[in-house]
């Protein structure tokens, strides 16, 4: 992925950034450290005339002169602070309360100090705050891989492609969720920052059973239908495709889970003595499941009952049905006794428990074991038994019905109404004022989510994606099973498919996933190319950093503007000085203590004349000096010839 250097703004967070690469990131943060030392030290001629001028015309004596005339020549408010405290100690010996009368004046310069020191501090505040969102720079590999035509050889080889790439990338997805999701998600890993947002949250509650004539086809018994909810995601702050608000939408998913009942639903068929024995081991039994016929099969999902006996850990196999579009679905369509309604997509996970042991009997209606007297097996283990349950069901069923929503410009007024992906991106084009950002960004999620329903992930992943299959040490389950462990698997199937929707938003804009997919990429047309691949916005791990362009103009801005004041405030003080005799003995007052004019009279009292600009900070003279001799004695004192010599002014 090309990250984009330069300025552009979030709209998610509402700023205006300035994006740059490590080197030159650094390079500028020890400029604005390095601006605001530059500032602090233009603007002390400011605070040293107010210091000079508090006191002006107080008691005349040599400590007050010497203030003054340390006030008056420091450059710095470090400098100045150094010089009252050299000043307090160095007359503590005489009664003219040092202590007492630079007080103040030490207590200002330090205030001066701390006060630079904090805008020193702040300066990087104006990288720190920054969201750490870079946009990334238009990809020539921006779209989807596809290719045109029917069968050929080149669209079979990416069919090939990517069901391997689709594996991959719910396993990615997987391996995401478990690092980066939820209590254990740590924003610190580095691969927690590949998304705009580290996770699509949701929310889990109770439900209303939508299978069946009256939901009779759910579990009751130890379990309440679950509703999954996202809420309303932004496109923007979301899924990071960086448009203004009035470009944006909102996606949002609702899916109604629950196990179902497999009596009634399975037809026992014995082989033996029947035309298909000639396919099946001797004594076959096989449970054919009848939610509703698949392919040219008049069952949805059949398990030879053998697999009981044999060393088998768990196994799941998968339906979904697509109302609407049979284009999209696998061949499976349910039948009115199961769902009878078209406004959403169903998935169904067959699960079967096989050979595996628990510890415990198990009461959650999923993993349902021990729940049979002949469910209890005697293993030896060294001088006892020791019991272990099995499975009580051959296999259980969880049915999730599974619902999308589309909203536009963050409002949920004008939304499409809840339904199944056959005709969702139809909903969106005819919902009122979309528009072609928004249709566009509707179409970049709408692809997703056909390879992200429940019923993808656990044909990707197989039993990988039972939690349950991480705590087994060969055929025996480590962990004791809580009633409720199916709502957990489900949160995780949830987690897994937003994860992989996450991957394939962003693979959309910044290239396929996989390099072999480079040659079929499609790009969008002219139009669409403005506001889908140049749009993206993604969480930085590579080490770019932003910086607030707001705050770094006011810094740059107010910074030069004091520097400039610091610079001319001597002379506009010159100019202030011509309106009144009081202030103009002020100003000569100020010039006269000033290091140049100091000088000046050490200089006319060796005898230096014809002095110009006596009323400019710098005076000058037209006489040169000479050594008259070698110091022989170092006690001796060195004596100047003045000669006056013309020289010509510039």
């Amino acid at each position: 992925m090309s990250v984009y250097e330069g300025v552009w703004y979030n709209h998610a967070a509402q700023e205006l950034v300035l994006t740059l690469r490590p080197a030159v990131a650094g390079f500028l943060e020890a400029a604005l450290v390095t601006f605001v030392h530059l500032v602090a030290a233009a603007t002390w001629p400011i605070w040293r005339f107010i210091l000079y001028s508090i006191r002006q015309n107080s008691t005349q004596d040599v400590f007050h002169a010497q203030r003054q005339v340390a006030i008056r020549n420091s450059n710095t408010a470090a400098n100045a602070a150094g010089q009252m405290l050299k000043m307090m100690f160095g007359w503590r010996k005489y009664k003219v309360h040092s202590f007492a009368r630079n007080f103040i004046y030490l207590v200002v310069c330090v205030a001066v100090f701390i006060l630079w020191t904090i805008c020193g501090l702040y300066a990087p505040y104006i990288y720190t705050r920054t969201s750490p969102d870079v946009l990334l720079a238009g990809s020539e590999l921006c779209g989807w891989p596809s290719t045109p035509g029917g069968a050929t050889g080149e669209s079979l080889e990416m069919f090939t492609l990517n069901e391997a790439a689709m594996v991959d990338g719910m396993r990615a997805a997987d391996a995401y969720v478990q690092q980066c999701y939820g209590k254990n998600g740590s924003d610190v890993a580095t691969k927690c920052n590949a998304y705009p947002h580290r996770s699509l949250n949701f929310t889990t509650s109770d439900g209303e059973c939508p299978f069946g004539n009256n939901g009779e086809v759910c579990v009751s018994v130890n379990s309440t239908v679950m509703r999954v909810d996202t809420g309303y995601l932004d496109s923007s702050r979301d899924f990071g495709v960086n448009l203004g608000h009035e470009n944006t939408i909102q996606y949002r998913k609702v899916s109604t889970c629950s196990p179902i009942h497999t009596a009634g639903f399975v037809n026992i068929i014995n082989t033996t003595g029947t035309p298909l024995a000639a396919d099946y081991l001797p004594g076959a039994v096989l449970l054919q499941y009848m939610y509703g016929p698949q392919f040219d099969y008049n069952f949805t999902y059949e398990y030879n009952y053998q697999q009981l006996f044999y060393p088998i850990g768990y196994t799941v196999a998968v339906a979904d049905y697509i109302p609407g579009n049979s284009t999209v679905h696998d061949g499976w369509v349910a039948n009115s006794t199961l769902y009878n309604q078209t406004d959403g997509d169903v998935s169904l996970v067959f699960m079967a428990g096989n050979q595996i042991k628990y510890p415990a009997p198990v009461y959650d209606p999923f993993y349902a074991a021990g729940l049979d007297p002949a469910d209890a097996v005697q293993i030896p283990y060294q001088d006892t038994n020791v019991t272990y349950y099995t499975t009580t069901r051959a296999v259980s069923v969880i049915a999730c019905k599974e619902q999308h929503q589309f909203c536009l410009a963050g409002s949920t007024e004008n939304c499409s109404p809840l339904g199944g992906i056959g005709n969702i991106l139809d909903k969106v084009d005819k919902l009122p004022g979309a528009n072609m950002p928004q249709i566009a960004t509707a179409g970049r999620i709408g692809y997703a989510l056909a390879t992200t329903s429940i019923a993808a992930v656990l044909t990707d992943l197989g039993p990988s994606a039972l939690l349950v299959s991480r705590t087994l040490n060969g055929l025996q389950q480590l962990a004791s099973l809580p009633i409720d462990q199916w709502r957990a698997e489900v949160s995780n199937w949830h987690s897994i498919a937003f994860a992989r929707m996450q991957a394939i938003v962003l693979s959309y804009a910044a290239g396929p996933e996989k390099a072999a997919f480079n040659q079929y990429v499609q790009k969008p047309g002219p139009a669409l190319q403005k506001w889908a691949c140049k749009t993206q916005r993604v969480r930085d791990s590579h080490g770019y950093i932003n910086f607030d362009m707001a705050g770094l103009i006011v810094l740059v801005v107010v910074g030069a503007g004091l520097v400039v004041l610091g610079f001319v405030f001597e002379s506009l003080v010159g100019l202030v000085s011509k309106l009144g005799r009081r202030l103009g003995d002020r100003r000569h007052k100020w010039l006269a203590e000033g290091l140049y004019h100091l000088h000046k009279e050490t200089l006319q009292a060796r005898g230096v004349r014809e002095w110009q600009d006596t009323d400019q900070v710098m005076p000058k003279s037209h006489w040169s000096m000479e050594p008259a001799a070698a110091m022989d004695d170092p006690n001796q004192a060195v004596s100047f010839l003045h000669v006056p010599m013309k020289v010509s002014t510039p």
